[in-house]
């Protein structure tokens, strides 16, 4: 009931955003998985669904509306709501972090409160700067497949969220990029955005990507464009709160984090 909720907003903020020049520069979505814990081995995660859209007088302000819970993931990919947060709309830009950290905090001092709850450590978060090709992980087309495939890994893991039956607004995103830019295989246009590395109590190993469909901006100059270059995270990563990062997103971008067990 909650995607399907989120999937009418998007759809709305979509409608909003391209009946106006203004507001459409504006328009994107994205949702991103911070992993907690685990409980009973499955994945305890704070989830944020935000939609960012044009605000103020002429829409030129950045405004997001958020839907935010914390999830446990099943070994499907599927996921149950643990507990939900109130629904927001109206956040400013410049405020959304500081939102999303308050609500983190709250998130992970419940779960911790959970009977079997066992937290999660960061091992290691780089910045792919929107390639398919980063040193932890690739994204390659296998088949009719979109598959993550981790560096020393012999196996690859398909990106089941593609199929709109799976979950709702990732569906929604493909679609709407095949229909526009002629893309037959669904998800073959998706870029790598941030790659982070988890190890929980029992020595499991996660790895949590964000991908990203969308615009990159384009200089009149083309030679004032620099290529792709991959930076590791330079906080700190001894608790969730201090490596909780600004996701970077695409213009017109539509992002999501999708995770693997190692």
């Amino acid at each position: 009931m909650v995607r399907l909720l989120v999937l009418l907003s998007f759809v709305w903020s979509l409608h909003l955003g391209f009946s106006g020049t203004s507001t459409a520069c504006l328009v994107a979505s994205q949702d991103r998985i911070i992993p907690l814990g685990t409980l009973n081995d499955q994945l305890l995660a704070f989830e944020v669904l935000q939609q960012r859209y044009g605000g103020g007088e002429h829409g030129f302000d950045p405004y997001w509306r958020v839907e935010v819970r914390v999830v446990r993931f099943l070994s499907d990919h599927s996921a149950e709501t643990v507990k939900a947060f109130p629904s927001e709309k109206d956040i400013p830009g410049n405020q959304l972090h500081i939102n999303l950290q308050d609500k983190l905090k709250q998130a992970f001092s419940y779960c911790r409160e959970l009977k079997g709850f066992d937290s999660i450590q960061a091992e290691r978060i780089s910045f792919c700067d929107f390639q398919r090709e980063c040193r932890l992980v690739s994204l390659v087309e296998k088949g009719a497949q979109i598959q993550i495939e981790p560096k020393g890994s012999k196996n690859g893991f398909p990106v089941l969220w593609i199929d709109s039956a799976s979950n709702y607004r990732v569906g929604l995103c493909c679609r709407e990029r095949n229909k526009n830019y002629d893309i037959t295989l669904p998800g073959s246009d998706l870029l790598i955005s941030s790659v982070r590395l988890y190890t929980t109590v029992s020595g499991k190993r996660l790895l949590v990507m964000q991908l990203q469909t969308g615009h990159q901006p384009e200089p009149a100059d083309p030679s004032l464009i620099s290529p792709p270059k991959e930076q590791d995270f330079t906080g700190s990563l001894t608790s969730v709160k201090s490596c909780f990062f600004e996701e970077p997103l695409l213009h017109h971008g539509c992002g999501f984090d999708y995770f693997v067990w190692l």
